[in-house]
């Protein structure tokens, strides 16, 4: 079914991910509701040392603790963004465009540190990003984790005064010190724009459906996180077919470290090309989602993404072509696969990989 919701993780490409809607309309303003119910055990140090080393003030950065509350809008600097998040020098230069700020930080055992980025995506919408860094500061994991506050309108009448919305609130909760869940509540009904400011009501009337689903991830010594357990635990109603989710979303709420999720998503898109109509209605469908996804794991681990490639040489795979986008449509500057493919310790895999991304440059 065509996803109608398209504004979703932008750490990808030059494209901003905006939300589908039936007429183009402002959405409200909200705050991210995260808070960390965190045990008595988890009274460990806090770490900013390496953000003061490049120049944050952590004076300002509050602590992920049990209140909900406003956190701090700290924008940082392109160098500052950079140095915390090096997967972007394998992304469009366009994603150092936007505006990064350190919403919370926590103390996790082992001198890990865990940070929580928002990131401004235009629309007055953002996407928050979960990352984990060791005591030094280096990056070890991250995930990517959509609006968290996010209000998508599917439907309005011609003076855009009221119509049909999508609501998602996600709150982080500490089940332990290396675990915490994700509580997304998603909630589809009625919208209505207030006052005179045109301000729109996150609050729905006429609630037509809700999910709530919870996510239980683990987070080990080395600084990588897994996830445990995933269970929907309310469901009312039924979604309207133009707010459906891909089922390739999915990929998204698993973290970067998790290299299982190139086979599974191989599979998948296998399963779905399989069950097309037609090539049209599958391109239609799920090629820009695949695209993200697959440029999103090469940023994230270009040895593990190219090695697969490697191994799986003697099976086709339409993987291979909408890595190959990336690069042709000029998404990502061709030069930094090359530098990546270089970097590949088999003689062989690069050699491999050097032939086939010979002509992956625009216009060729």
């Amino acid at each position: 079914m065509k996803d109608m919701k398209m504004k979703h993780l932008i750490l990808l490409m030059a494209l901003a991910f905006s939300t589908v809607v039936a007429c183009n309309a402002s959405s409200a303003e909200s705050k991210v509701a995260a808070s960390a119910a965190a045990p008595a055990s988890s009274n460990l140090p806090l770490n900013l040392g390496f953000l003061e080393k490049i120049g944050v003030d952590v004076s300002k950065i509050l602590e992920l603790s049990n209140n909900d509350r406003e956190f701090f809008d700290g924008t940082l600097e392109k160098e500052q963004v950079l140095a915390l998040l090096p997967m972007l020098s394998r992304m469009s230069t366009d994603e150092l465009d936007r505006d990064y700020n350190i919403r919370g930080a926590k103390a996790l055992p082992h001198g890990l540190t865990m940070l929580l980025y928002s990131v401004e995506t235009g629309d007055d919408s953002t996407t928050e990003l979960l990352a984990i860094y060791d005591k030094d500061g280096v990056l070890t994991d991250y995930m990517q984790l959509e609006d968290w506050d996010g209000f998508a309108v599917l439907q309005c009448d011609a003076s855009f005064d009221k119509g049909l919305a999508e609501v998602t609130d996600t709150k982080l909760t500490f089940a332990s010190p290396s675990e915490f869940v994700l509580d997304e509540t998603v909630k589809e009904g009625c919208w209505h724009r207030e006052g005179d400011d045109g301000s729109i009501s996150s609050d729905l009337t006429d609630l037509r459906c809700l999910v709530q689903t919870l996510r239980r991830y683990s987070i080990d010594d080395k600084g990588h996180m897994a996830l445990v357990e995933e269970k929907v635990v309310k469901r009312e109603g039924k979604f309207a077919p133009e707010s459906e989710r891909n089922p390739i979303y999915y990929f998204y709420r698993l973290p970067a470290s998790d290299h299982s999720r190139i086979d599974r998503l191989n599979e998948m898109v296998n399963e779905r090309i399989a069950q097309a109509s037609s090539e049209e209605e599958f391109e239609e469908e799920n090629g820009f989602v695949i695209q993200m996804v697959v440029g999103e794991i090469f940023a994230a681990s270009p040895d593990a993404l190219l090695n697969w490639f490697y191994k799986n040489r003697k099976t086709k795979s339409a993987l291979v072509g909408y890595f190959k986008s990336i690069f042709a449509d000029g998404w990502v500057e061709k030069s930094v696969l090359d530098q990546e493919i270089d970097k590949l310790p088999d003689a062989a895999a690069k050699k491999y990989l050097k032939n086939l991304t010979a002509s992956w440059t625009p216009g060729q």
